[in-house]
């Protein structure tokens, strides 16, 4: 949804809660249901087998939460008995208004940092790619020296053999 020029996300969901169950013929049922009636309260005696299971409780809950990357603004809104929910707008719709300049100011923070990090990697991507230029020059530099300094070895290599054999120079 958005409010004024601000998104925000939303996700509706039905509350899970830990519930004692009691297993009767192969079916677990509520051990509050069971107390509620004498024909339970005998089947409830008779159950071997009571433990907690994750069960729907009727209740809906509203999270609203900022869909912007690298912001932080989440906000819940719980029935306290199912059915509760109209009774909640008026107050949804206000909290979501109010919460537009907390989430607008997180948005542009969130910018500055990543401009910041944008113009920080540029920078680390400039120099490193200096650093590799110096060293490709460095590494072409090394060569033309090398096969220079081999070219005057086989000039000195080449002197002192017609130093040694006057003979072998050409006429």
């Amino acid at each position: 949804v958005y409010v004024g020029e601000v998104a925000i996300g939303r996700c509706l969901l039905e509350i899970a809660e830990e519930v004692e169950v009691a297993c009767i013929d192969g079916e677990y049922i509520p051990v509050a249901e069971l107390r509620t009636s004498k024909a339970g309260t005998r089947q409830l005696a008779r159950s071997w087998w009571i433990h907690k299971q994750r069960r729907a409780s009727g209740r809906l809950r509203l999270q609203a939460y900022s869909p912007y990357h690298d912001t932080d603004w989440t906000r819940r809104w719980e029935e306290c008995r199912p059915g509760d929910f109209a009774e909640l707008l008026p107050a949804i719709v206000e909290d979501l208004e109010q919460a537009v300049p907390t989430i607008s100011r997180q948005v542009e923070e969130a910018t500055r940092r990543a401009e910041a990090e944008h113009k920080q990697a540029q920078e680390w991507q400039r120099r490193w790619r200096a650093e590799r230029a110096a060293e490709v020059l460095a590494r072409r530099r090394q060569a033309r020296l090398d096969r220079l300094s081999a070219i005057f070895a086989a000039w000195k290599t080449h002197q002192q053999v017609e130093a040694f054999c006057p003979s072998m120079r050409q006429q």
